[in-house]
């Protein structure tokens, strides 16, 4: 089992309707840096700035637009975490269903299902929803055939409450068409 880890930072920002999340990640000797910046809106569609050194230890050119489209064929720092899946952008998809609620991680939470038949690759989520925090906690992704192509979790303690606020410290992704898996451990600075 092959052990990569990548060091990130990762940065919101509350704009009035827009909210920015940053992902950056420093280089390594085997993976150059790079940086992801996604505004969030809920009127529209997420917008995706992105950039990647040329090779390690290489500069970081400035941050692009990157479509929607090609948001999801584009891995964070060679992670199981496409560009998409960290905008969740699914949930832009045309075809949104809520159905009934359910219990997981302990937490009672909406179910949605979100489809979008002319997307290549993952063409359904059914998502897991935090009736609480809004949080996403669990979403299966899956192909035109029907095949579980990743599965999204924040199982066991990766969030609680701390003074009032709700914290993140690890999301996992894996994805069963390459057998591998990404989780992603979040060091909260004190404030």
């Amino acid at each position: 089992k092959q052990i990569k880890n990548v060091p990130v930072v990762c940065r919101v920002r509350i704009k009035g309707p827009v909210w920015e999340t940053d992902y950056e990640t420093s280089a390594t000797a085997a993976t150059p840096a790079e940086h992801l910046e996604v505004a969030h809106s809920t009127n529209g569609p997420n917008d995706y700035l992105f950039a990647r050194a040329s090779a390690p230890g290489e500069p970081l050119p400035k941050l692009t637009a990157a479509a929607p489209a090609d948001a999801a064929d584009i891995s964070l720092a060679g992670s199981d975490f496409s560009l998409a899946d960290l905008g969740m952008e699914f949930l832009h998809w045309p075809g949104q269903q809520r159905f009934g609620d359910q219990d997981r991680l302990d937490r009672s939470c909406y179910v949605l299902e979100s489809r979008n038949p002319a997307a290549h690759g993952i063409v359904r989520v059914k998502s897991y929803i935090d009736k609480d925090t809004g949080g996403l906690l669990l979403a299966d992704a899956y192909d035109a055939g029907g095949r579980l192509v990743k599965e999204f979790s924040l199982h066991g303690s990766s969030f609680k409450k701390v003074n009032g606020h709700w914290r993140l410290e690890k999301m996992e992704i894996s994805n069963r068409k390459t057998h591998s898996r990404t989780e992603l451990r979040f060091k909260v600075d004190s404030e």
